[in-house]
């Protein structure tokens, strides 16, 4: 692994989870030879990101030769390559960052962003941020410092991919000639998603509010894999520490501020035995999640107050998926329960009825425009 590779694998580690992030995607063939996927992968949910990393060691006379050859022949070529591995090996197995092997049998249902990083101590003049291929479509070409400040800027791994989503648009439409990559991250910072590309608009990275240094979920997530359970009256089968983790990832910086905000009121309600209707938000990803506090003479019965809880909002909310978490204070222990659920909405007359029959179950949810990122004055 060369050095840049390790660097992006460490940011990449940290940024998209570990879970996520595959270093090392050597695999045999039908033939029994071993070959790379590609440099680097994040597999998300339905979103598979693939990175062929170039470096170039020391500036020399030749720089424009070496971006030709490494970066846009050579980088896109292996691109293309990976695609025919994924087209042509229906079931390969990959062992991720945590250590754990991963089977990637429904891959070809993904959605594929590709990138061509590139690591070189020279200006490079001739350098484009694209290339289009006729048999593997957009490809983005950063500079490495480029996408590590992408990472750095936007903290969660759904604001990166939809940034890289915008940033596809706007050089499928001619809009990244002449600017830095710096002045279209600011450009998609402030909003102006429509407006001509303008140098003007790398100051908004510089002038960016950072993010509160409490919106990491990690600290809540080391213990899910053995507190996560399967609803006891549906029938589904067991859910899987990835699939809930996924909707974690899936959040941007509001939704985590939303998360870790409820979290703790519902861990307050119940290190004060305090009787109080669950917490809850809808995603942008259209995931509810659920936080309901146990108190003390509901411990015991937590999982089934928790199946109740969750299955319910999810139906009255209408949605597909639904995350609820139990979450008990015991002297000086935190005990989160975990349930995940999806599934098509159907109507149930008698889990209408139960929902609306006598107290309220919950609280009401009201929709509340907030920006996505804030700005200090110059």
């Amino acid at each position: 692994m060369t050095p840049s590779e390790q660097l992006v694998a460490e940011i990449n580690e940290d940024v998209f989870f570990r879970e996520f992030s595959f270093a090392d995607t050597r695999f045999a063939t039908t033939s029994h030879t071993e070959v790379e996927l590609a440099d680097h992968v994040i597999w998300i949910d339905d979103l598979l990101v693939i990175f062929q990393i170039k470096e170039r060691g020391a500036a020399g006379t030749n720089d424009g030769a070496w971006f030709r050859h490494e970066v846009l022949n050579r980088g896109t070529r292996q691109v293309r390559d990976t695609l025919n591995y994924i087209r042509e090996t229906p079931n390969l197995v990959l062992k991720n960052q945590s250590g754990h092997t991963i089977s990637t049998a429904s891959w070809p249902q993904l959605h594929i962003v590709k990138l061509v990083l590139y690591f070189s101590r020279a200006e490079l003049s001739n350098a484009r941020s694209h290339h289009v291929s006729s048999t593997a479509g957009f490809v983005h070409i950063l500079a490495g410092e480029a996408y590590l400040e992408v990472c750095r800027t936007l903290i969660t791994p759904w604001e990166i991919f939809r940034y890289l989503t915008y940033r596809e648009g706007r050089a499928l439409a001619g809009k990244l000639r002449g600017v830095s990559e710096r002045a279209t991250l600011g450009q998609w910072l402030v909003g102006d998603f429509n407006a001509e590309p303008d140098k003007r608009y790398a100051s908004a990275v510089e002038q960016l509010e950072p993010p509160d240094p409490r919106s990491s979920i990690t600290f809540i997530t080391a213990g899910m894999r053995d507190h996560l359970y399967t609803p006891l009256t549906t029938g589904a089968s067991a859910p899987s520490y990835y699939q809930v983790l996924a909707e974690l990832a899936k959040l941007d910086r509001n939704e985590i501020g939303a998360f870790r905000a409820r979290f703790e009121r519902a861990r307050e309600a119940s290190r004060t035995n305090e009787f109080a209707a669950p917490w809850r938000f809808v995603t942008g990803s259209e995931c509810g999640f659920l936080f309901l506090p146990i108190v003390d003479s509901l411990f015991h019965n937590r999982l089934s107050a928790l199946e109740k809880f969750t299955l319910s909002c999810k139906y009255e909310l209408k949605l597909r998926r639904q995350v609820g978490l139990a979450i008990a204070v015991r002297g000086e222990q935190l005990v989160v329960d975990w349930l995940w659920t999806d599934g098509e909405w159907v109507h149930d007359p008698a889990l209408e009825k139960a929902i609306h029959s006598g107290r309220n179950l919950f609280r009401p949810i009201r929709e509340k425009l907030a920006l996505l990122y804030t700005f200090r004055t110059p």
